[in-house]
């Protein structure tokens, strides 16, 4: 959680995609479970006589979760399916035996995550990120030992709201290939600053 999340991902007029300091990768993900989102949304609807249908429609509640199989073993995979932290765990002098125990009080462990897509190459490459700034593993499936598939890890994890920065769920479309669609999606362009603003001419200074 004490990772920061970039106020953007691009820069330049090359939208160059910028590195993620400081996140660690899940590895890879099974191709048929890539990450899922699934928006739930609580209604509380009020009935009133003779009416056939609800006079009034309050959303109570919205929740966002995320679901993806895991399929390597990597520490911070078995972190989110421990419950717990696993910075502690040292594999043997040795024999290099690595070994941990579950947690008997599991607590809620909230994690910064961020989901990347990216489509087309080149100039036409564009990137879909969705960031979780304080996510929280809500469901860990069952794994399956068998000859027919990788013994993977499904996960779900779901978007709490984070006090300081005010959001449970950022969405960010960049890359260079983002250019020519702005306009077309409906958004428009910001203007840019002029190239001397907050210059200060010395000669004028006393």
């Amino acid at each position: 959680m004490s990772t920061a999340i970039p106020a953007a991902f691009t820069a330049g007029a090359s939208a160059a995609f910028q590195s993620l300091e400081g996140y660690a990768s899940l590895g890879l993900i099974d191709k048929a479970n890539g990450p899922q989102f699934r928006p739930e949304q609580q209604l509380s609807e009020t009935e009133s006589w003779g009416a056939l249908e609800p006079t009034r429609t309050d959303i109570v509640k919205r929740d966002i979760s995320v679901g993806f199989t895991a399929q390597e073993f990597k520490r911070p995979v078995l972190e989110l399916v421990s419950g717990r932290s696993l910075a502690d765990v040292k594999a043997d002098a040795v024999t290099k035996e690595l070994s941990w125990t579950e947690p008997v009080s599991p607590d809620t462990i909230h994690y910064r995550v961020i989901f990347l897509f990216v489509d087309g190459a080149g100039a036409r490459e564009k990137w879909l990120l969705r960031i979780m700034p304080r996510a929280n593993v809500s469901e860990v499936g069952q794994q399956q030992w068998n000859a027919e598939q990788v013994a993977s890890w499904p996960i779900t994890v779901k978007a709490t709201v984070d006090d300081k920065l005010g959001y449970s769920m950022r969405n960010v479309l960049c890359g260079p290939g983002v250019a020519d669609l702005v306009v077309p999606m409906g958004f428009t362009i910001a203007t840019a600053p002029p190239a001397n603003a907050g210059a200060v001419d010395d000669k004028k200074v006393a």
